[in-house]
């Protein structure tokens, strides 16, 4: 209270959060562990409620998102991720080494309409994925110009089932001795190139 006036005011500090009560400080702090911790943990070591600590996650992640900038990249990487019982698709910059969007699902709709949403498609050349045929469709019919390359990861494991395939039916075909001889064939196979 004013002693010349007798009216009240606040007084406002630059280091403290006037709308929950707490420092700047632990605020920017708070929000950066709700990126890597759970909320519980946060709330216990700081004696907040979980109820804060989630008010305070959801303000920074909406600041975030109306800062998150959409581009195309160069190169672009789609795959998936297993996540809560759900499987996402999750798309990279693969140039950058920057994972930048994480789509609620993987069917091609999802992905077609994520890709039209970009600015500068046409900057996309390549896009590497595995062999999921949503993908490659929703590619097809959003970027036409663009490569497609599917990552060595599932070329490889498709010639090796086949190769184990066929193992296994010249296995049954042939007389004990000459299977020791497809053993180690497979071994050789599958050592390092330059072992």
């Amino acid at each position: 209270m004013c002693k010349d006036c007798g009216s009240i005011f606040v007084d406002r500090f630059n280091t403290l959060d006037l709308c929950s009560k707490m420092t700047n400080r632990l605020r920017c702090k708070i929000q950066q562990l709700s990126l890597t911790k759970p909320f519980k943990h946060i709330a216990r070591e700081y004696k907040l409620s979980v109820t804060t600590i989630e008010k305070i996650a959801l303000a920074y992640i909406r600041e975030k998102d109306s800062q998150h900038i959409m581009y195309s990249p160069e190169v672009l990487g789609i795959d998936e991720a297993h996540l809560n019982g759900s499987i996402r698709c999750v798309l990279t910059d693969i140039n950058e080494h920057l994972l930048f969007e994480m789509l609620p699902k993987r069917d091609k709709q999802t992905v077609i309409n994520y890709l039209d949403s970009l600015p500068d498609s046409n900057n996309i050349k390549i896009v590497t994925m595995d062999m999921y045929r949503p993908y490659r469709e929703a590619v097809y019919e959003c970027l036409p110009d663009a490569a497609i390359v599917i990552d060595k990861f599932h070329v490889v494991k498709l010639i090796n089932d086949v190769l184990s395939d066929y193992k296994k039916t010249l296995c049954k075909q042939l007389p004990a001795a000459e299977k020791k001889e497809i053993n180690s064939v497979q071994k050789a196979l599958n050592t390092n190139r330059k072992d």
